[in-house]
């Protein structure tokens, strides 16, 4: 709850992630008037992973900009969380769900959105909100998590916090995942669906290990860091 206030009663935050996300919105909504989409499939194809690279990129900077600093923003007051009875573990954890849930009631709902503006086929609905939901887990879980790996308390200024050697990682290794999982999932539909250049078998088998990479990728960026984090946190002095 504190997270949230804190967010609520900052205009500089909650103004900057409905720029973000109003803009996608807004661009979404005005999808029916470019006609051609909707007369070549592959037009159509291409608009739906590019809004879902759009989607992807767009959280990976916002966690970035908002989750990474959660930890750090307790400033010099952390010890008493070091105090306190509540392990890290926990701690990193409600933050990473409170995170997560937020994210993912916006980039589902945009997702569902654009899809439905497009006239995608159910099959695509439903697997890119699978991946966008893989990608809501797993950039808030490396913001969180590296968050916590890269503390710094003696800055209360967000911007600054998120500039300095961990954010900056934190924000390549989501860039890098986002492509990752695009791609993944992007080139065996599009083999299939506009190439026609694999069967229906070899499109199923790439599909099954496309989506078993991009969730296997997601765990290891949700548990990883986490556990580092908490790791990181254990050693400091209180």
């Amino acid at each position: 709850f504190k997270d949230i206030r804190t967010f609520v009663r900052d205009p500089s935050q909650w103004t900057q992630f409905i720029i973000f996300f109003g803009l996608l919105a807004f661009y979404i909504a005005n999808l029916r008037q470019h006609h051609y989409i909707f007369i070549a499939p592959f037009w159509k194809n291409i608009i739906t992973f590019l809004n879902l690279a759009a989607m992807g990129l767009t959280l990976s900077t916002l966690t970035t900009r908002f989750m990474f600093p959660l930890l750090s923003l307790e400033g010099k007051r952390f010890w008493i969380l070091g105090l306190a009875p509540i392990s890290f573990k926990k701690l990193l954890w409600q933050k990473f769900w409170c995170g997560t849930i937020f994210s993912l009631l916006i980039t589902e709902g945009l997702m569902i959105f654009s899809n439905m503006m497009l006239g995608v086929d159910k099959l695509i609905m439903v697997l890119t909100c699978l991946v966008v939901g893989c990608m809501s887990l797993a950039l808030t879980g490396l913001s969180v998590g590296l968050g916590a790996v890269f503390p710094n308390f003696r800055s209360d200024n967000p911007s600054r916090i998120v500039s300095g050697l961990g954010g900056t990682l934190d924000f390549i290794l989501s860039l890098g995942y986002v492509l990752i999982c695009v791609s993944l999932f992007g080139l065996p539909l599009h083999l299939f669906l506009v190439k026609g250049v694999i069967s229906s078998a070899s499109f199923y088998r790439f599909l099954l290990g496309a989506l078993g990479l991009i969730m296997a990728l997601s765990l290891a960026a949700v548990f990883l860091p986490l556990y580092l984090g908490v790791k990181n946190l254990k050693r400091l002095e209180f």
